[in-house]
């Protein structure tokens, strides 16, 4: 068989390529699980899987038909993962210990149920009939699911469609999933390295026992108590998000002479400083990239209607950098450079939460305050002219921006060890662990900073720090 390419330079991108909720595995867990990179990939294995799925699309266009999803299981989870057969139990023969009584009385019981080397059950898999796990409707079938893993005890275990695997693991106080696109693994270019990620996290050497404990388990655990580690990388990101806002009202500035006019015109008759100028200018976009953290934060807890179709696929911030995602690996980056509708659906999705909306379809209080507060060209205060201005239509923020402002905010990079080299590794930020004192101190840390501008014939900034200048 022929290996395909395991890591780039980004470590681990797969893993951050996928869709998360919550925290599963920690980018420093990740590397220390695969050191060696993912498992290579048999080349006649996985046509003839490819074959498997296209026959499946075929029998399923358009409607759930679930003896060919089972078909189509049978194929991933046994022949392809590579546990043997009877360690499969289904239907029928699925054991009791497996199944539960819900708090509704409503029984619970998984489709299969893969045995671990004691004979106990290690994963259980549920086959939902929802064209989208855990979204929409499909949310009332990820709830029973992990609700099933936790009364039953067994904390891991796979809901999917034959489209969409969710991987989820339901620990003692907190739950937490990754989801892979089936679609994607058998696109051009990249995302199989996916399918591969899938054998290292399912294949018979992750439930390997260790210790009275399955491997991914173990991973799992290790990946809650170091999620610290992600979050001071946050610092850093998140000056990065801001600074990429400032270059797109600098972007602006330089078309048009007169852009920042409406800011330096105080409405009191006195002209607004340089430095005034330029302070409104920093607090306003570091306002923008704070209330990107909180939407994500509100999202993440379900204090935002995510489960409404309108407000995901119109609105929401984790809704848009999974279409982004999306749009990025069928049409490139530079696909993403000619479009413009990313930034004013998220100036549109700020509005929503701070005028709220009463239609049945989207309902979201109106949270008012300051933080949302939309800009106002007329206003005393600077920062809010300042706001105008990221509001204006002449801030060409390209979706190809705004997917990047958005990674910034949602995959964290860590540098760890590898031997005695050391590398970059990438993984999701848990935003429903996130602290709200976390907020505040990232906010604060954003105050540290000052924006200045320098002359075109002079790009050089002297800062009188200590005895030498920088």
């Amino acid at each position: 068989g022929t290996a395909m390419s395991a890591q780039g330079r980004d470590g681990h991108a797969w893993w951050a390529a996928l869709r998360h909720g919550g925290l599963l595995l920690s980018p420093v867990v990740l590397d220390e699980w695969l050191p060696g990179g993912l498992p290579a990939l048999d080349d006649r294995r996985y046509r003839r899987l490819r074959d498997r799925f296209t026959a499946f699309q075929a029998k399923t266009a358009g409607d759930g038909d679930r003896a060919a999803v089972h078909e189509w299981l049978d194929a991933l989870l046994e022949e392809f993962l590579g546990h043997s057969k009877e360690r499969w139990k289904k239907g029928a023969d699925v054991p009791e210990q497996a199944t539960a009584t819900s708090v509704t009385g409503q029984r619970l019981r998984p489709h299969r149920v893969l045995l671990g080397e004691s004979g106990a059950p290690s994963v259980l898999v549920a086959v939902d009939d929802s064209p989208r796990v855990g979204l929409h409707r499909g949310r009332r079938a990820h709830a029973r699911f992990v609700e099933l893993l936790r009364l039953t005890g067994h904390r891991l275990g796979l809901l999917t469609n034959g489209r969409q695997f969710r991987l989820c693991y339901a620990g003692l106080d907190h739950d937490a999933w990754c989801e892979w696109e089936a679609e994607a693994w058998f696109a051009e270019g990249e995302t199989r390295s996916q399918l591969q990620g899938l054998i290292a996290l399912l294949g018979p050497d992750a439930l390997r026992v260790v210790n009275g404990t399955p491997r991914l388990h173990a991973a799992v655990e290790s990946s809650r108590s170091r999620q610290g580690e992600l979050s001071q990388v946050l610092g850093d990101q998140v000056r990065r998000a801001v600074e990429l806002l400032v270059n797109g009202l600098d972007a602006a500035a330089r078309n048009d002479a007169g852009f920042l006019e409406s800011l330096y015109q105080n409405p009191s008759g006195a002209r607004l400083s340089e430095k005034d100028a330029l302070a409104a200018i920093y607090q306003a976009a570091t306002r923008l990239v704070m209330r990107l953290v909180v939407t994500f934060f509100a999202e993440a807890r379900d204090l935002l209607p995510r489960s409404q179709p309108i407000y995901d696929e119109a609105y929401g911030v984790e809704g848009l950098f999974a279409q982004l995602e999306s749009a990025a690996r069928h049409e490139g980056l530079r696909g993403l450079e000619g479009q413009r509708g990313a930034w004013p659906r998220i100036l549109g999705l700020f509005r929503l939460i701070h005028g709220g909306s009463h239609h049945e379809a989207l309902p979201v209080p109106a949270y008012g305050g300051t933080l949302f507060r939309a800009g106002d060209v007329s206003a005393s205060d600077p920062v809010l002219r300042a706001m105008a201005l990221f509001e204006d239509a002449r801030v060409d923020l390209s979706d190809r921006a705004v997917l990047e402002l958005l990674r910034l905010l949602k995959i964290g990079r860590i540098r760890v060890r590898r031997g005695t080299a050391s590398a970059w590794v990438a993984g999701p930020v848990d935003f429903s662990d996130l602290r709200t004192e976390y907020i505040g101190i990232m906010y604060e840390g954003l105050l540290d900073y000052e924006l200045r501008r320098v002359s075109a014939e002079s790009p050089m900034l002297i800062l009188g720090l200590g005895k030498e200048p920088v």
